[in-house]
């Protein structure tokens, strides 16, 4: 697994909120509140939950997470109120949607279709997608893929990567709202950096044949190359679907591991 220190750092760039909307998104953050940059999290529980609570710690965030399981009306209810009450603040908010196998962009249900229209949409897989990254089964499949996806996704303005992109940064790259997808591609051993860039981008042409903006984040060891990582970002730019596509190089984050041999590369795309 690569090793990132777990250690929160806030970023001085925007104020981050995350928060789970019931019992079972609460469930699948378990263990993973403490291991994500800059992110600082809250409970809709008793007072919280309210309308003045809720207004109390969304008044001074930049950007809101949302947690939600897409399958249980009550959390999507939950959802919707605290994407109305953030808008009302001018509060940026990404959802990751657990349980969404039925979303769609239009969608006649009038809570998903408000969210597509205000809120960037981050569907979370149930099924393990990066078996590579779990140590002796400690987290659960859908949490595992929602800790690397906020990484791959937040921590690029907070961790300190290579890079430093910052919010603003970000925050344009999500400019569009609606739905984005997650892909990853992995590799390991001394051509991990060409095969992990081959396996994201057949994962992308195969799903996401039209792609208008892609955030891309690469998780490696010392030993990558800049000419390897730049082969991956030319791999990414491939996909965009027209010469007015945005390609934004998220973070480089280097394992402290100098053995360490294996690379991830994570990219969000919308289109």
């Amino acid at each position: 697994m690569i090793n990132i220190s777990n250690e929160v750092i806030s970023t001085e760039n925007g104020i981050i909120k995350a928060v789970c909307t019931g019992q079972y998104s609460k469930e699948v953050c378990l263990g993973i509140t403490n291991s994500v940059f800059g992110v600082d999290w809250w409970s809709m529980d008793g007072e919280t939950s309210s309308v003045s609570g809720l207004t109390e710690n969304l008044k001074e965030a930049d950007l809101l997470v949302i947690i939600c399981d897409f399958s249980d009306e009550s959390e999507l209810n939950n959802c919707f109120k605290l994407n109305q009450i953030a808008s009302e603040f001018g509060v940026w908010v990404m959802v990751f949607a657990l349980n969404s196998k039925t979303l769609l962009q239009n969608s006649k249900d009038i809570h998903q279709s408000h969210l597509f229209a205000t809120a960037n949409i981050l569907p979370i897989e149930t099924s393990l997608a990066v078996p590579y990254l779990i140590e002796d089964n400690l987290l659960a499949p859908q949490t595992a893929n929602l800790l690397w996806a906020m990484r791959a996704v937040i921590e690029v303005f907070g961790a300190g990567g290579l890079i430093g992109i910052d919010f603003t940064d970000v925050h344009y790259m999500f400019g569009v709202k609606g739905l984005y997808r997650l892909f990853r591609g992995h590799g390991s051993g001394n051509n991990a950096a060409e095969i992990a860039r081959i396996e994201l981008v057949d994962k992308i042409r195969e799903s996401s044949p039209k792609n208008e903006r892609i955030l891309l984040s690469i998780f490696c060891g010392m030993k990558t190359s800049i000419e390897e990582i730049h082969d991956i970002v030319v791999g990414a730019r491939s996909l965009l679907s027209d010469d007015n596509g945005l390609l934004v190089v998220g973070d480089i984050f280097l394992s402290a591991d100098d053995s360490y041999d294996q690379i991830l590369v994570s990219a969000c795309t919308y289109g």
